[in-house]
C-alpha cells in the first residue's frame, strides 16, 4: 500500500488540482454570466 508509484501520485495531485481549477472556473463563468 505504501509502495505507490510516483507517476501514480503525481497523476492523483494533477487530477485534484485540474479538479479544483475546472470548479473555480466554472463558478467564475457562472458569476459572469
Amino acid at each position: 500500500y505504501s509502495n505507490v508509484p510516483a507517476p501514480l501520485r503525481g497523476l492523483g495531485i494533477t487530477f485534484i488540482i485540474t479538479g479544483l481549477m475546472g470548479i473555480a472556473f466554472m463558478s467564475f463563468m457562472g458569476i459572469k454570466l
